[in-house]
């Protein structure tokens, strides 16, 4: 079995990262996502992967520079099964194929299932009840009670099952994969699919041919990163998942843990690292190298702290928080959510949401989290009105961009990559990239001195 990673798509949605990086390389708990999954494929067994690239193909490359992969760009984005093609036509059709996208997030457990069911079956697709999600804004699959597959559809009205972007081909099936057309045929009356070769069609055209298409159901945890919001979740997700096995501390020679701190859980630290003097730790904290927590640092929870970090003089990070390499959160912020590298935030800062790559914050920058009317807030995603289920309300800051002085976002407010908050603004809208925005202000000036004062 060959294994395909997909990772040539634009990533739009994903606005405002996916401007300056690949989905595939979204930090969740400091390693980036195509990373963790081809860990994980090695772990089982899996050696002979070849991922796909299209759009900062050199990023995909960086993050996995310690692997032994093999890439393959695809040059012009005509859907999933195009990229797939593109594979064939390199490797062949001697071999079956295992296919992941590589914008998802799987546990372990599910990814390991999955695979040991490809003895079992020759087509394979990996599905997620749907519980909270909505089937408008998913590839769906309806699937019976043997757990075959029955219908695939493009963002249908009602379905069971989402597809989760994991399938098997047996290598006797690769034909129909020369034979997908332009346009995701199986969607509802008036969906309006774009030009696209989808692998989902693919398996919807084999299932029209009478063939049986196994559904192996998650059982543990999955994230799709589609949007932004999706980034929290999965963070949130995979720190639990590595932080919850947690049952001793892991001190190596070359760190410390101060005897002033507080610790009601373990920690597990990189070379060179240091807890010092009224740290206080609610929960299990994993920590890089050379990296220094002191001086009152408050974690509420559980939390993954990356390399080289200063984290110092009575800030609060909440739980579930991912803080990136060589970050620098000092006095008095108070921060949750996923911070990318080099991310600075000093004097009394409130940050609640997602901060990609070498971000400023202003000292005082305050992130919004309740709206008056105490609603989830909408956001636009490519024009199309969207209210997510979990983290409307948080602030989506892209790489390389900066805050002010005392700047303050508005709920569920995105800020594009290269732009800037000028200080005292207030952002209640969305700023597009390669922007700044700075507030006016009138002044009046009148005569003042002593006479004021009776002189």
């Amino acid at each position: 079995m060959k294994v395909i990673i997909l990772s040539a798509g634009t990533g739009s949605k994903m606005w405002p990262y996916s401007d300056t990086m690949p989905k595939s390389t979204i930090p969740i708990a400091n390693k980036p996502l195509i990373s963790i999954l081809v860990d994980e494929l090695e772990k089982i067994g899996e050696k002979e992967i070849y991922v796909i690239t299209g759009r900062f193909k050199e990023d995909i490359k960086y993050a996995l520079r310690e692997k032994h992969i093999k890439f393959i760009e695809q040059r012009t984005q005509q859907g999933t099964t195009d990229a797939i093609n593109e594979v064939i036509k390199i490797i062949g059709k001697e071999d079956d194929l295992l296919i992941l996208y590589g914008d998802i997030l799987i546990s372990p457990q599910d990814l390991k299932l999955f695979i040991e069911e490809t003895i079992n079956s020759r087509l394979l697709a990996l599905v997620e009840p749907f519980t909270y999600e909505r089937p408008q804004d998913w590839i769906c699959a309806d699937v019976n009670d043997k757990k075959q597959i029955i219908s695939i559809k493009g963002h249908a009205r009602e379905a069971t099952h989402r597809l989760c972007g994991i399938y098997f081909v047996g290598k006797e099936f690769l034909p129909y994969i020369e034979k997908t057309p332009a346009f995701m045929r199986s969607v509802p009356v008036g969906g309006m699919p774009p030009e696209e070769i989808e692998l989902a069609q693919t398996f919807q055209t084999m299932i029209e041919d009478g063939l049986d298409i196994k559904a192996v159901e998650v059982k543990n945890f999955f994230v799709d990163l589609d949007k932004p919001w999706h980034i929290l979740e999965a963070n949130r997700k995979y720190i639990k998942f590595l932080t919850e096995s947690i049952d001793k501390d892991v001190i190596p020679p070359s760190s410390s843990v101060s005897k002033e701190s507080h610790i009601e859980g373990h920690v597990v630290l990189g070379e060179n690292s240091q807890i010092g003097p009224r740290v206080v730790i609610m929960g299990n904290l994993i920590v890089g190298k050379n990296t220094t927590i002191t001086n009152g640092a408050v974690f509420t929870g559980s939390a993954v702290v990356g390399d080289d970090c200063f984290i110092y003089n009575y800030p609060q990070i909440g739980s579930y928080s991912s803080i990136g390499n060589k970050c620098h959160i000092g006095h008095c912020a108070e921060i949750e959510g996923v911070f990318f590298e080099e991310v600075y935030v000093v004097h009394y800062s409130e940050l609640y949401g997602v901060f990609g790559y070498s971000v400023d914050i202003g000292a005082a920058t305050v992130c919004g989290t309740l709206r008056f009317d105490d609603l989830e807030t909408q956001h636009k995603i490519k024009g199309r009105r969207e209210r997510p289920l979990t983290d409307a309300d948080a602030t989506y800051m892209g790489n390389f961009s900066r805050t002010g002085v005392n700047a303050i976002t508005m709920p569920g407010t995105k800020i594009g990559s290269y732009s800037l908050v000028g200080p005292g603004v207030i952002v209640y809208e969305d700023i597009p990239s390669h922007t700044m925005i700075l507030a006016k202000q009138d002044l009046t000036k009148n005569p003042w001195g002593p006479e004021k004062y009776g002189w």
